[in-house]
This record gives structure tokens, sequence and C-alpha cells, in this order.
């Protein structure tokens, strides 16, 4: 889910934008499928072992990107800002928030 708020004034030479939101991002979903028969001829016949190493992780993402942006020609426009990322899911993260330079080309046909 993402809101976008831009200026649009052809005749200013830097308009602004700012978007934010809130995304969310599988980073794991792991389910094992072959079984390791090494691990067989360890134990006596008449005994089940089972591991499992099913892994799942999501992180939820609100973000947030303000900037500006200039019109060149007529059918393009270029977007400088800066992407603030707030993981909202994960427990015990080292890094919860993330700042990322942006740059954005948009052509239009």
């Amino acid at each position: 889910m993402n809101f976008t708020f831009n200026t649009a004034k052809r005749d200013w030479v830097l308009n602004i934008f700012i978007n934010g939101g809130y995304s969310v991002q599988s980073l794991l979903d792991f389910e094992p499928r072959s079984i390791d028969y090494d691990w067989f001829f360890l134990f006596p016949a008449n005994t089940t072992y089972t591991t499992d190493f099913r892994g799942e992780t999501t992180a939820g993402f609100l973000h947030f990107t303000p900037g500006v942006y200039f019109n060149f020609a007529e059918q393009g426009r270029v977007l400088i800002g800066a992407r603030f990322y707030y993981e909202t899911q994960l427990n015990e993260a080292t890094q919860n928030l993330f700042i990322l330079p942006m740059m954005q080309v948009d052509f239009s046909l």
C-alpha cells in the first residue's frame, strides 16, 4: 500500500514529492524435501527420529520517501530523494531503520 503526493508545475524548476506506505516481504520460506539417509545407519531400526528444519521469516516495512524532481524535454523527468525504511516485524533485529539514496528516471511516450 502506497500513497504519493507531488506538485506538478511545468514552470517550476524543481517540484517536490512525498511517498509513504507499508509493504510486507517474505524473507525465508523453506521446507526440506529430501531425507538424509546417512543418519539411518547410526540409529536402531525400530526408532524414528524427526528433525524439522523449516524456516519462515517475514519482514514488514513502513517506508517514507521525500524528494524533488525536475522535468527535462517534454517526455521525461528525474526524481532524486532518500528512502527511509523502518522494519516492523522482525524480533531483536540489530538495525530497524534503513536510509537509502534514490534516483529514478521516468519517460513517457
